[in-house]
């Protein structure tokens, strides 16, 4: 995870939100509770989820919020609800609810949430502050010089986002290698994944 600073709501989500969850609360009442993203007026039946994601990639340079990954396939172009909708309805079309996920951080999240989870976009979040990396095996830890509860959400964030699951080892020290070996005057942070480890 890397902070990054959250826009503004967009204007396709700005004026609808509060009327998207009211409708999601309305079917939720009466058993047919499916969420979908709605399609914004006069943009031909665009569902308002193309203009979301294009925002939430842009701000966090269309990297994973959560695990880092980067490049993203289309496919990995997914929306998160943090707070779950399905437990936090109201959350639903909430624009500080939503993230840029990839298709295996969503999976391993799914309805998954405690409050200790750290947010990316929370003012305070830094990476060293919660984290270390043991260059070593590339696992991600929790930070051994932390506060206490800091050390918690540390883990927590690890267990639910698995974020030591052996793919994203061998990744980061591909990255690590790749970046070390890389032309430093030519070099740009954001074309690598993991960007906390540099």
């Amino acid at each position: 995870m890397i902070n990054f600073n959250r826009s503004n709501i967009p204007a396709e989500l700005n004026s609808k939100w509060v009327h998207y969850t009211k409708l999601f609360l309305g079917r939720r009442k009466t058993g047919q509770g499916t969420f979908y993203w709605n399609k914004y007026p006069n943009s031909s039946g665009i569902p308002i989820s193309h203009f979301i994601i294009k925002e939430l990639l842009n701000i966090s340079n269309y990297h994973c919020a959560y695990c880092e990954k980067f490049p993203l396939w289309t496919s990995d172009e997914t929306i998160d609800h943090f707070k779950p909708k399905s437990i936090y309805p109201l959350g639903a079309y909430q624009w500080s609810n939503l993230f840029p996920a990839c298709d295996n951080c969503q999976t391993c999240k799914l309805n998954k949430f405690s409050v200790e989870l750290l947010k990316p976009d929370e003012l305070t979040f830094n990476f060293n502050k919660y984290f270390m990396i043991d260059y070593t095996t590339f696992k991600i830890l929790a930070n051994p010089r932390a506060i206490k509860f800091d050390r918690k959400r540390a883990n927590k964030t690890i267990e639910i986002f698995n974020l030591n699951e052996k793919a994203h080892l061998i990744s980061r020290r591909h990255q690590f290698q790749r970046y070390h070996g890389t032309n430093a005057q030519n070099r740009d942070l954001n074309d690598f994944a993991y960007r906390y480890m540099f």
